[in-house]
């Protein structure tokens, strides 16, 4: 599968991608190969995905979700992927309360659990 990452200043291409885990407002999901089409809004939060049998952690914004054709796009206003955050004070004036507090409660699982 190929991800799609979409936001109004720039995007981001993974072109072989084998699982994606989301979360809606209905619950967390996982879309494999071949999954059938698929729209959904995606609330802000974590997006993993496996590429050669490695995982990758972003912090997405609310999304908008579709799936088709083995494809996954991802429109939101945010993303960062949380392994490269060194300095999470420096994301407390470039976001939003809600987004930062998610992100911070993110990268400090992230923390724990690569300890």
């Amino acid at each position: 599968m190929k991800l799609f990452i979409t936001t109004p200043i720039n995007s981001y291409q993974v072109d072989e991608v084998s699982q994606i885990e989301i979360s809606t407002k209905d619950g967390q999901i996982t879309i494999l190969p071949d999954h059938m089409k698929l729209v959904t809004s995606m609330l802000a939060g974590l997006v993993s995905f496996v590429n050669s049998n490695n995982r990758y952690d972003y912090f997405v914004g609310d999304a908008i979700v579709m799936f088709e054709n083995n494809e996954i796009k991802i429109i939101t206003d945010y993303y960062t992927d949380i392994q490269k955050i060194e300095d999470l004070d420096s994301f407390k004036n470039s976001l939003n309360k809600g987004y930062y507090n998610i992100l911070e409660s993110l990268v400090n699982k992230n923390a724990k659990t690569n300890n």
